[in-house]
């Protein structure tokens, strides 16, 4: 599972978010915009991972209105993933159960910006963008619709998860963070490394991978935080932040409390040769995502061309 952030050029109109929303409610088989493998068995899936069971779109959200926490994945180039997101999150936008959202694709030093928001930007497209100082290589499309949902309702906090390219700076020159150190045994800190190296394509120097697993370790760390920044009031806090950072093995629900009600859920992307559920998931005591949402591929692309 890459760490890597790509930047990404397929448009995501607000027609094509609609209709796909519409054809979750209605048909288990939407208007899938990512071609590949559309016909896959387990495209449109829902699978409960930890009761090895399938369940409902219906099922899902109720058991997210639950929760202290709800942590939700992406591959960040598909566009499936952002349109199904939505739809989980805006049922409970509407009704009220969200106080908070927070964003791995904003970064701390956007706070100021985002506080200051005027809610009437929430219909402004080009003004939004402007106004948040958003980073282009996260395609702007993909993101608009759930900022504008969430801007359009002023009791819902919007926190940007993410650390600033300075901190990053210092983190990869300096040792662990004291607020990080302890909290992953030696074990899944191995497997953080291995995970690095591998979404690497092995060509990251192996002095290197140490200041990589830091900084990993500080960004799941600050988007925890983050998410506890919303005060006593009652509701869920949302984070949306790629698949490999909402896992609750090595991953951001690492970093919060050991006694709270934390959901994960994951998009993933079928793939040729993989037709049950149990041939995405890594065995292990700690199931990566409590729930996993399967949709049709992005064009293939080899991310590690870059590396040659």
């Amino acid at each position: 599972m890459a760490l890597i952030t790509h930047p990404f050029s397929r448009v995501f109109g607000g027609l094509a978010v609609l209709l796909v929303l519409a054809a979750c409610a209605t048909d288990p088989h939407p208007e899938w915009q990512a071609p590949r493998l559309q016909e896959h068995p387990l495209a449109g899936t829902v699978h409960d991972v930890q009761r090895d069971r399938s369940l409902s779109p219906a099922r899902l959200r109720a058991r997210m209105r639950n929760a202290d926490f709800v942590l939700l994945g992406e591959k960040h180039d598909n566009p499936d993933h952002h349109a199904l997101r939505l739809a989980l999150l805006e049922p409970m936008l509407a009704e009220g159960e969200v106080v908070l959202l927070s964003m791995e694709m904003l970064t701390g030093r956007q706070q100021a910006r985002i506080d200051a928001l005027d809610p009437e930007l929430a219909g402004m497209d080009a003004r939004l963008n402007e106004a948040l100082g958003w980073e282009s290589g996260w395609h702007w499309p993909f993101y608009r619709p759930v900022l504008q949902a969430v801007l359009a309702r002023p009791a819902v906090r919007l926190k940007a998860g993410n650390i600033d390219t300075e901190e990053v700076m210092s983190i990869y020159r300096g040792e662990p963070a004291e607020a990080t150190s302890g909290t992953l045994d030696e074990a899944l800190l191995g497997q953080l490394h291995d995970d690095i190296r591998e979404s690497h394509c092995g060509q990251l120097p192996d002095d290197q991978i140490p200041a990589m697993v830091r900084i990993q370790q500080a960004r799941d760390h600050a988007m925890a935080q983050s998410l506890r920044d919303g005060g006593a009031s009652v509701g869920a806090r949302v984070l949306i932040a790629g698949n490999y950072h909402v896992r609750n093995d090595v991953g951001v629900a690492a970093y919060l409390p050991d006694d709270a009600d934390v959901v994960t859920v994951a998009f993933l992307e079928v793939e040729e040769g993989k037709q049950t559920p149990e041939a995405y998931l890594s065995p292990g005591e700690v199931p990566p995502w409590d729930y996993v949402w399967f949709t049709p591929a992005t064009e293939e692309e080899d991310y590690c061309a870059g590396f040659q």
